[in-house]
C-alpha cells in the first residue's frame, strides 16, 4: 500500500479499456481495485443485485478434476462414471446464490444446481460463464472472472 493510500481504501489500477471501466464502475471508482475481502464482498453484492434470474451457467473451461480425462490419458468410461457425482464444465448449472463465505484461493463461490439431476455444488464463480451468449449475465460474469483472476 502506498503511503498516500488511506487505510481501508482499495488500491487501484488505472482503468484504460472498456472492460476495466465497467469493472471500476462496479465499485464507483475511476480505477480497478485489487482483489481483497472487501472488494470481493462488494462485487458479490453487485452481482446479486444485477444478475438476471434464472442464471444458467457452464464452466469457462474444464474443471481441474476433468483435465486428466479431457486432455490426458483418462478413460471415457471412468470420466462418465465420475461425472455422475462431480460437476462438469459441460453441465447446465442454475445459479442458486453467491455464497457469503470467501474461498482463500478462488474468492467468490457459487452454489449451483445441475439441471440433469438436481445435485448442488459449490464452485468458484471465476470458473463459470453464463450459458446464454446474448444475455447481460454473460458480460457481468466475464468481467468478474477477468477481475478475479488478473487483479490479485
Amino acid at each position: 500500500m502506498s503511503e498516500n493510500q488511506k487505510v481501508g481504501t482499495p488500491e487501484e489500477v488505472p482503468a484504460k479499456g472498456a472492460q476495466e471501466k465497467r469493472i471500476a464502475k462496479v465499485f464507483g471508482l475511476k480505477g480497478v481495485p485489487l482483489v481483497n475481502k472487501e472488494t470481493l464482498r462488494a462485487y458479490a453484492r453487485f452481482l446479486e443485485e444485477n444478475l438476471d434470474r434464472p442464471c444458467w451457467l457452464n464452466g469457462i473451461e474444464d474443471f481441474p478434476w476433468e483435465e486428466f480425462f479431457v486432455w490426458g490419458p483418462g478413460s471415457a468410461a471412468e470420466y462418465a462414471r465420475l461425472r455422475k457425482t462431480q460437476p462438469s464444465y459441460r453441465d447446465d448449472l442454475d445459479l442458486i446464490e453467491i455464497e457469503r463465505e470467501l474461498d482463500p484461493d478462488h474468492g467468490l463461490l457459487a452454489k449451483v444446481r445441475r439441471a440433469s439431476d438436481g445435485k448442488t455444488f459449490h464452485l468458484p464463480l471465476e470458473d463459470l460463464k453464463a450459458k446464454d451468449r446474448r444475455s447481460r449475465n454473460r458480460q457481468l460474469l466475464w468481467d468478474h472472472a477477468v477481475w478475479s483472476v488478473n487483479y490479485r
